[in-house]
C-alpha cells in the first residue's frame, strides 16, 4: 500500500536581505540590507509505504525527498555584482553557487602552487605563482545538492520491532575550511596527514605544494571544495514490548525495553567532515554528531 504527497513550489521575494560590505573606515564590516530580489523552485515528495504485512510480520518505510533551485533576480542599480566570502550575488545565479579562485595546481619544477588569470584587455587565461594576481571565477558548482532526504524502515516480527532512520544528499559541494587551515604553511602547527603527500624533489606531480613558508599556499582556492554528498545512519531502535499476560503477572499495563543509537555512522568524501553543520557551503571546524547509545524501559501502570 502506497501513500504519496507531492508539492510543488515557486516563491519569489524582493527583499533578498545579505550583509552588505562597507569601508573599514567606518567601524564595520558590513551591515544587514535588503539588497535585492530572489526566486526559489523545488518540490518535495513524501510516502509512505507498507511493503509487507502479513502475519506476525510487517514492514513499512517512510521516504521524503526534496529538490531546491535558488537564483537572484534582482540586484541594486550601481552594485550589479557583491562578493561574499566564497560567492558572488549576481542576476541568474543563486546566492549559494561558488565564486573563488581556480586552482592550477602547482609548478612541477619546483612544487610552487599556482592560480589561474584571466588579462582584462584580451580575455586570454594563464597561470600564475602570485595570490594577489590570481583572478576569481565561477566554478560552476553550489552549496545546495541536487536531491536531498531522509527514510525510516520499520520492522515488526510478534512482540519485536526495529526501526533505521537514514539522511542523506548529493550533488552539491562544501568549502572545507577545516581542511584547509590543516593544509597551512605555518611550521609549529598541526597538518593533516595529506601534507605527507606534498611536492619533493622526488614527488613532483604532486598537487599539494612544497612546503614553504609565505607562498599562500593555502589561499581561498576551489582547492578545498569537495563534495558534500553524505549518507548518515541517524537512529536505530530495537525494542522488545513485553506481552500483555507477562504484563498483567508484574502488575503493569504495558511495558517496553528498547535499546536505542543516534548518529551511527556518517559516510562523506573525508573522514571527519560534516556537510550537515551549513547549508550554505562552509564549515565552522564542527566534528559530526557524536554517537549516543542508551537503553530505556519503559512502564506504564
Amino acid at each position: 500500500r502506497l501513500t504519496m504527497n507531492i508539492e510543488v513550489y515557486q516563491r519569489k521575494s524582493d527583499d533578498l536581505l545579505f550583509p552588505l560590505p562597507v569601508p573599514t573606515s567606518t567601524g564595520y564590516r558590513s551591515y544587514d540590507a535588503n539588497i535585492g530580489g530572489m526566486q526559489n523552485t523545488g518540490i518535495d515528495v513524501e510516502a509512505n509505504i507498507v511493503v509487507v504485512d502479513k502475519g506476525k510480520f510487517r514492514w513499512t518505510t517512510d521516504i521524503n525527498l526534496s529538490h531546491y533551485k535558488n537564483e537572484i533576480t534582482k540586484m541594486p542599480g550601481d552594485q550589479p555584482t557583491i562578493i561574499i566570502g566564497t560567492k558572488q550575488l549576481k542576476v541568474g545565479h543563486s546566492i549559494y553557487d561558488f565564486f573563488t579562485y581556480k586552482y592550477a595546481g602547482t609548478n612541477p619544477t619546483t612544487g610552487a602552487p599556482m592560480w589561474y588569470t584571466t588579462n582584462a584587455s584580451t580575455g586570454e587565461v594563464t597561470t600564475t605563482e602570485t595570490y594577489s594576481s590570481a583572478s576569481r571565477y565561477y566554478t560552476g558548482t553550489s552549496a545546495i545538492p541536487d536531491l536531498s532526504g531522509g527514510m525510516t524502515n520499520t520492522w515488526k516480527y510478534g512482540d519485536f520491532d526495529l526501526s533505521v532512520l537514514v539522511t542523506f544528499q548529493t550533488g552539491g559541494q562544501i568549502y572545507d575550511g577545516s581542511y584547509q587551515g590543516l593544509m597551512g604553511q605555518t611550521l609549529g602547527t598541526n597538518f593533516h596527514k595529506d601534507m605527507l603527500k606534498r611536492w619533493t624533489s622526488t614527488n613532483t606531480t604532486s598537487q599539494i605544494p612544497v612546503l614553504r613558508t609565505n607562498q599562500n599556499a593555502n589561499g581561498t582556492s576551489d582547492r578545498f571544495l569537495i563534495s558534500s554528498d553524505y549518507f548518515s545512519i541517524r537512529n536505530v531502535t530495537l525494542g522488545y514490548t513485553l506481552p500483555k499476560s507477562l504484563a498483567s503477572a508484574i502488575r503493569v499495563s504495558s511495558a517496553r525495553l528498547a535499546v536505542n543509537v543516534t548518529n551511527l555512522h556518517t559516510f562523506t568524501a573525508r573522514k571527519g567532515l560534516d556537510p550537515q553543520q551549513s547549508f550554505d557551503g562552509t564549515t565552522d571546524n564542527a566534528y559530526t554528531p557524536l554517537r549516543t547509545s542508551t537503553i530505556s524501559l519503559t512502564m506504564n501502570f
